[in-house]
């Protein structure tokens, strides 16, 4: 398969998602069916997706590469490949929009937590959260993330992990974005 006819695929999936998300803020059942769009992908064009052709973040003090395949502006769909270290423990926080994750390479660990406050996250300086499960994603593996979820990430000291991460809207033009520290529950806004 050439570099065109995944790229020409990419965009026809791109587009299916969009058209499929296009209502605002799709439940699980349509993020469901988003995830059989990227998994169909993934095992159309496997072998594209590689250490090899996305590699992890060459500084030292750097955690994660971001690959963007698509950005079609800031209210669309957008598509990443992460590539990410060993020995990675992030903050936890929301995206501030839907995100759909995909295990290619090797694992990462997912702690979810919910926000037990009658609020809305983005109404409150203070969250009580209650940790919900782990995820581990390992290749094939996947994660619904809604507007409001939080998560953490983590990798062990052996262990990198290769994803694939559509999200709601561009990442880095989502505002509202919420860190929260766990043990105060106090938010900053990424």
């Amino acid at each position: 398969m050439t570099n065109r006819s995944v790229e020409d695929d990419l965009q026809k999936m791109l587009a299916n998602i969009a058209e499929m998300t296009d209502s605002g803020t799709p439940g699980n059942d349509v993020l469901t069916q988003v995830l059989q769009c990227l998994t169909a992908f993934l095992a159309r064009h496997g072998a594209v997706f590689s250490f090899e052709n996305f590699p992890l973040p060459l500084g030292a003090e750097e955690v994660m590469a971001s690959y963007a395949l698509s950005d079609n502006g800031d209210h669309a769909p957008a598509l990443l490949v992460n590539a990410v270290r060993e020995e990675v423990n992030s903050v936890v926080h929301n995206h501030g929009t839907w995100a759909v994750i995909v295990g290619i390479a090797g694992a990462e660990r997912h702690r979810i937590y919910r926000c037990v406050d009658d609020a809305a996250p983005n109404d409150l300086l203070v969250a009580r959260l209650e940790f919900v499960r782990d995820v581990t994603l390992c290749a094939g593996q996947s994660l619904l993330l809604q507007e409001n979820d939080f998560h953490s990430i983590h990798t062990d000291s052996s262990q990198t992990a290769l994803q694939l991460h559509l999200y709601g809207r561009p990442i880095d033009r989502v505002s509202g974005r919420r860190i929260v520290d766990p043990q105060t529950g106090e938010f900053f806004y990424g």
